[in-house]
């Protein structure tokens, strides 16, 4: 009897539920509901046992039942017998989604944008909740149209790149994922550019490419910078840079008109021959003193410049420096060698004679004259001119006619034509005394000008001659020319 009680208890609590619109969602709870109900029919069937034997007692026994399924519809356990559940409001969960605290799942939806809509209802008579929303989390994600921009998340590192370009990740914006690198550049607008020179140091422009470049001779710099695009009229005017200098004195040399270093300046020649110039500093070094150079000289002296014929005269000669061990130094008309450093000797003329000094230097493989003087006796009673023959070696036109000369007993002789005549009457030909010619050339260079006097060729005639030297040639006229830059 007892276990049909029971039965028909729990039947009648769960019509009773029904009738109020009360919803049982399965769960742990429910079994203990069971046994509630089990409870309480059990307690019930006593009465009803006795209901059962009068009749209308086991009604009564009914309905103590149903008090006892009333007391059992509390959520979360229940109630004890014959006392009213407490309500239980719905209540969100929104670390995941369609999640309830408390309460039953209700309603629930998907959106489009992939978040969670649900609500959570009430148990016995709690309030459902207010909307319940679960958002996933999601990667952040580049917007590559601009830099440092997201289509989802916020800017996380970033950095622009040496080339202009831009880089950077985008953060989560609800713990999801770091997006992968994203990057931007910036495009390149082509723009008109002038040239401009940068004059602080060589080759180097303020603006634009260096163009057409090249180191002058004194050691400048002179360049251009090329405008984009590369036109005439985008060209810088011409850019140069003097690098800096270490100063450097200037220092005379031993050679004419030049220096061992700095710049020669002024040159001149002065009224006796000798050189006169400056070597100026560069680099901010002094300048020299005045720089000299005497030209190698002679001089042949007489005591007396008239006597009578035979009469004795002191011939005496100087030199102003000695080249080498080996200079020369030689007198004509009969005095021969004569001591290089100076001397004197007695000479009689007999008539009017001219005494030529001649210095070589010796220092190649053949003497090199190098100065030359003379000195003049006049010999007031000389004896008659006389003329005796002399000729030539040399053929006429017609090679086999031989040219007749005279010679007279002057000192030095003197030499003149007479006439045609064949080889039968030939003889040793005359010595013709030659004659000097000394080319100077002077160099002044303005405006930064650089060569010096051997850049310049000169000639006497066809004849190439050395600045400065003593050329001998035979008696006539001559042209002196120079080969210009």
């Amino acid at each position: 009897m007892k276990i049909r009680y029971t039965i028909i208890a729990a039947l009648i609590l769960l019509t009773l539920a029904f009738a109020r619109g009360v919803v049982v969602v399965p769960h742990a709870g429910d079994f203990s509901i069971l046994s509630t109900l089990h409870a309480f029919a059990d307690d019930s069937g006593d009465g009803g046992d006795g209901g059962d034997t009068g009749g209308d007692s086991g009604d009564t026994g009914n309905t103590g039942g149903d008090s006892g399924d009333t007391g059992s519809t509390t959520t979360g356990g229940e109630a004890p017998g014959g006392t009213t559940p407490t309500p239980v409001p719905g209540v969100c969960n929104t670390t995941t989604f369609n999640s309830c605290s408390s309460g039953t799942l209700g309603a629930n939806a998907q959106q489009p944008d992939g978040s969670y809509h649900w609500y959570c209802d009430g148990v016995d008579g709690g309030a459902t909740s207010p909307l319940c929303v679960y958002v996933p989390p999601s990667a952040g994600v580049c917007d590559y149209t601009g830099p440092n921009q997201c289509t989802v998340g916020t800017l996380g590192n970033n950095a622009v790149q040496p080339d202009g370009s831009y880089q950077w990740y985008c953060n989560s914006p609800n713990g999801g994922a770091t997006s992968p690198l994203c990057f931007y550049v910036p495009p390149v607008t082509p723009t008109n550019t002038i040239g401009a020179c940068n004059y602080t140091q060589a080759n180097s422009c303020a603006n634009g490419t260096l163009g057409a470049h090249e180191i002058q001779p004194d050691g400048s710099y002179h360049w251009y910078c090329d405008g984009t695009p590369n036109t005439t009229e985008n060209r810088s005017p011409l850019c140069f840079y003097v690098p800096p200098q270490t100063p450097v004195n200037g220092v005379c040399s031993t050679v004419i008109d030049s220096c061992t270093s700095g710049v020669p300046q002024t040159p001149g020649i002065q009224p006796n021959g000798d050189h006169h110039w400056y070597c100026n500093g560069t680099g901010g070094g002094t300048n020299s003193p005045l720089c000299t150079y005497a030209p190698l000289k002679c001089e042949i002296t007489v005591d007396k410049s008239s006597v009578t014929s035979g009469s004795p005269v002191i011939l005496s000669w100087t030199t102003n420096r000695i080249i080498n061990a080996n200079s020369t130094f030689t007198i004509s008309n009969g005095v021969g060698a004569a001591n290089v450093n100076g001397g004197s000797t007695t000479v009689n003329p007999v008539v009017t004679t001219t005494y030529r000094g001649t210095l070589y230097d010796n220092l190649d493989f053949s003497p090199r004259l190098e100065a030359t003087c003379s000195a003049t006796v006049t010999v007031t009673n000389p004896p008659a001119v006389t003329w005796t023959p002399y000729c030539t070696g040399g053929n006429d036109l017609n090679g086999h006619n031989w040219q007749i000369w005279e010679v007279d007993n002057s000192v030095p002789p003197n030499y003149r034509f007479k006439e045609m005549g064949s080889v039968a009457n030939g003889c040793v030909p005359p010595t013709v005394t030659p004659s000097t010619i000394k080319v100077v050339k002077i160099v002044i260079n303005d405006n930064s000008g650089t060569k010096q006097v051997a850049d310049f060729p000169l000639f006497v005639n066809s004849t190439s001659v050395v600045s400065g030297a003593i050329n001998t040639f035979t008696p006539g006229s001559y042209t002196v020319s120079e080969t210009n830059l």
